[in-house]
């Protein structure tokens, strides 16, 4: 974990994207259905930021297929499906990493094997995206 840690703290940070309000926790677990649709609840975590970060987070909170979820985003908002997928692909080991991150600190805070079970699922997804840092 120290390394990617330090891959990840040299890195500049990249905008994809003009920066806009961002949920950065959108998963089934805040979504609750109102009388006129739905809404979006437990904003603790909102920022500015870069929407496709945002977007690369609900796909892996949830478990999506990327491929889909970005197609149909880009179908209905009329966006380059080919510069959202670059995005997502780009922010895809920084989300998967901060799901580590907090999966360990579930577990030291808790002491709940099941967080401990998910920050190892996503060690294992962190070191397939980017090899090479696994030492």
């Amino acid at each position: 974990m120290k390394a990617y840690f330090e891959y990840f703290s040299l890195q500049d940070e990249q905008a994809f994207f003009s920066h806009c309000l961002c949920h950065y926790d959108i998963g089934a677990y805040n979504i609750i259905v109102k009388e006129d649709g739905y809404g979006l609840i437990d904003w603790e975590y909102a920022s500015m930021g870069d929407p496709s970060q945002d977007l690369t987070s609900m796909i892996i909170a949830n478990q999506f297929d990327m491929d889909d979820v970005i197609s149909q985003y880009c179908q209905k908002r009329r966006l380059n499906i080919d510069e959202w997928k670059r995005a997502v692909i780009h922010w895809t080991p920084w989300v998967t990493f901060m799901g580590v991150l907090w999966f360990s600190l579930g577990y030291q805070l808790l002491k709940n094997t099941c967080y401990q079970e998910l920050a190892e699922r996503e060690m294992c997804k962190l070191i397939k995206l980017l090899p090479s840092i696994y030492k």
